[in-house]
């Protein structure tokens, strides 16, 4: 069985100052991800919209991961360019294989 969601915490969160309880929201992305749809079974609309506010800043974060990453792989690419060793390439095609199949499995 998923682990409980603190509804309590969640909700004292402002959705507008999420950025500022970054480290905390982060600390839940876990139980947030496994929770099953029984289990928003009963729960008012104002803790689902909550959850939603929250998770879209989640996805914010890791759309902004993914920025910062693909632009260490791009400096790393242009550096491996030029010092003429091109196995990079393969690996940045490997590495977006598993992002996307990754990503799909999750969303």
């Amino acid at each position: 069985m998923s682990p409980e969601l603190d509804w309590e915490f969640l909700m004292r969160l402002d959705p507008a100052k999420l950025e500022q309880h970054e480290h905390d929201v982060l600390q839940h992305q876990d139980v947030i991800v496994q929770l099953k749809r029984q289990q928003l079974q009963g729960e008012h609309s104002k803790n689902i919209l909550q959850l939603f506010f929250i998770t879209q800043f989640l996805l914010q974060l890791k759309v902004q991961e993914s920025a910062m990453t693909l632009e260490e792989l791009e400096k790393a690419g242009e550096e491996q360019a030029h010092t003429g060793n091109f196995g990079f390439f393969y690996h940045k095609r490997l590495f977006f294989f598993v992002f996307y199949y990754y990503a799909d499995c999750v969303l």
